[in-house]
């Protein structure tokens, strides 16, 4: 478990509306009840034309909910979407039709009920969703959205966690594991409770991830650093 949190395929669910202006054309919100933290990452995907892209984008659960809000003009919407390592799936483009200045549409991500509507044959999950508005113009405006556990380590980085008011980053080198803060800094002398398992871990006075020790306040943690009950 700790390594699949610190290779950042992380699950990351909304405990309220989460909502950003990702572009001139529109506005997106999420909304899915679940959990006490959000999270950001940036994801690399190819291109149709096989040219790499990287860009910031919230990370959700499978299944939540896209609430889009047209800002500026009307739009016609579509919807992509690529695999686990960032590739495009070819066979798979929803149209979500055209919304007008103010209005609204809703979108799930959920690869499973979605695939049809552009008759993939595709049979895995898709790792990221791309919503695109090209207004009147043919300006085309995007965001993307990352499925949590679906996306592998590579396509992903510079992954945050909130929890508790503060952003955290699992960083490592030769020495160990540590908890960078947003913020600035890193935790030290503290108790770190991962927001995706649920388990413990203790930053020692440098800094580092303790492991295979007791800690100060007199806790087992075993080799991985996760504190023995």
């Amino acid at each position: 478990m700790k390594k699949s949190i610190k290779t950042a395929i992380f699950a990351c669910i909304f405990a309220a509306a989460f909502q950003i202006t990702a572009f001139a054309g529109f506005t997106w919100r999420v909304e899915s009840a679940d959990s006490s933290y959000v999270g950001t990452t940036n994801v690399t995907v190819t291109n149709t034309s096989g040219k790499k892209e990287t860009e910031d984008a919230p990370i959700v659960k499978r299944g939540a909910v896209v609430t889009v809000t047209e800002a500026a003009t009307s739009a016609t919407y579509t919807v992509k979407a690529y695999d686990g390592m960032g590739n495009p799936i070819r066979d798979f483009n929803a149209s979500l039709g055209t919304v007008k200045k103010g209005g609204t549409l809703q979108y799930t991500l959920d690869w499973n009920a979605r695939k049809s509507e552009g008759k993939s044959s595709y049979t895995g999950q898709a790792g990221v969703f791309e919503i695109q508005a090209k207004d009147s113009d043919g300006k085309i405006w995007r965001q993307r959205f990352v499925i949590n556990n679906v996306c592998a380590s590579g396509v992903l980085s510079n992954m945050y966690l909130y929890s508790k008011g503060t952003f955290y980053q699992w960083k490592s080198n030769s020495k160990g594991w540590w908890v960078d803060k947003k913020s600035g800094g890193y935790l030290t002398n503290a108790w770190f409770q991962s927001p995706v398992s649920g388990l413990w871990y203790y930053m020692g006075a440098d800094g580092y991830m303790l492991t295979n020790t007791t800690t100060p306040d007199g806790y087992r943690v075993d080799a991985g650093g996760v504190w023995v009950k």
